[in-house]
C-alpha cells in the first residue's frame, strides 16, 4: 500500500516541479524507512497470532492482537515527534540542496502523521492474515489509492498546498483505510470468538517483542540508506 500512496504522489508531483518531485521521493524513502519498523514488529505479531488460530485457542488470538496494536499505537505516537524534533537536523546534514531539504522536511511535517494510521492498520493486518482471512486486505490498496488521487488533487492544484499537500494526502488515504478496515472488522468478524476486547497483558507483550525485536531491525536495516 505505501509503495501504491507513493507512485501516486510521484505522478501528481511530476507537475509540480522537479525541486518537489525529488524532495518527495527522498522524503518517501525515510517514511518507509521508519515505517518498516512496524512493519518488521508485525512479523513476530502475526507468528503468534497463527500460532494461537492454528492451535485453536481462538480466544487467545484478541488478547495476541491487543498487545501488538497497542505497542504499535505507542510506538507510532513516538516515531512521529521523533521525526518532527530530529529530522530537520540530519536532513540538513544529509541533503546538500536547501530548496529539496525545506520540501523533505515540509512533507515529512505532515507525512508523519501517517503512522498514527498506518501502524495500527498493520496490527489489524496482522489479525487478518493471521487468521487466514485474507480477502479484505486484496481490496485496500486499491481504497487507499481510491482515497488518495482526489485528494491530491484538490490539495495540490485547488488549494495549491504543493508537497505539503501531497503529504496530507498520503497520511488521509492512511486514514481511510484504517477506518473501512477497522469498519469491516467490527462487522464480519466474531468478536466473541477471537477475545476482541482491550486487555494488558505485559508478559505477552514482551514475548511479542522477544520474537519481534530481530525483523525490526532487519526491516529496518534492509531499508535505511
Amino acid at each position: 500500500m505505501e509503495q501504491l500512496i507513493n507512485i501516486t504522489d510521484a505522478i501528481f508531483l511530476g507537475h509540480v516541479g522537479e525541486v518537489e518531485l525529488g524532495a518527495s521521493a527522498i522524503a518517501g524513502i525515510y517514511y518507509l524507512t521508519v515505517y518498516m519498523l512496524g512493519f518488521g514488529f508485525c512479523i513476530g505479531l502475526q507468528v503468534i497470532i497463527a500460532r494461537r488460530n492454528g492451535e485453536q485457542k481462538y480466544g487467545e488470538v484478541g488478547m495476541v492482537f491487543f498487545q501488538g496494536l497497542l505497542f504499535l499505537s505507542v510506538l507510532a505516537v513516538f516515531l512521529c515527534l521523533l521525526i518532527h524534533v530530529i529530522s530537520p537536523f540530519i536532513l540538513k546534514q544529509l541533503i546538500t540542496s536547501s530548496e529539496v531539504c525545506q520540501g523533505v522536511i515540509l512533507y515529512l511535517d505532515w507525512r508523519s502523521f501517517g503512522l498514527l494510521f498506518s501502524f495500527p492498520f498493520l496490527a489489524i493486518r496482522s489479525f487478518f492474515v493471521g487468521i487466514t482471512h485474507t480477502k479484505a486486505l486484496s481490496w485496500l490498496a486499491i481504497v487507499a489509492v481510491i482515497i488518495n488521487i482526489p485528494f491530491n488533487y484538490f490539495l495540490i492544484f485547488i488549494l495549491d498546498l504543493g508537497i505539503s499537500g501531497v503529504a496530507i494526502a498520503s497520511s488521509l488515504a492512511e486514514m481511510g483505510s484504517l477506518v473501512v478496515i477497522g469498519i469491516y472488522m467490527w462487522m464480519k468478524i466474531d468478536k466473541l470468538k477471537y477475545g476482541l476486547k482491550p486487555v494488558y497483558d505485559g508478559q505477552l507483550l514482551l514475548k511479542v517483542l522477544k520474537l519481534s525485536v530481530w525483523s525490526m531491525l532487519h526491516a529496518f536495516i534492509s531499508m535505511a540508506p
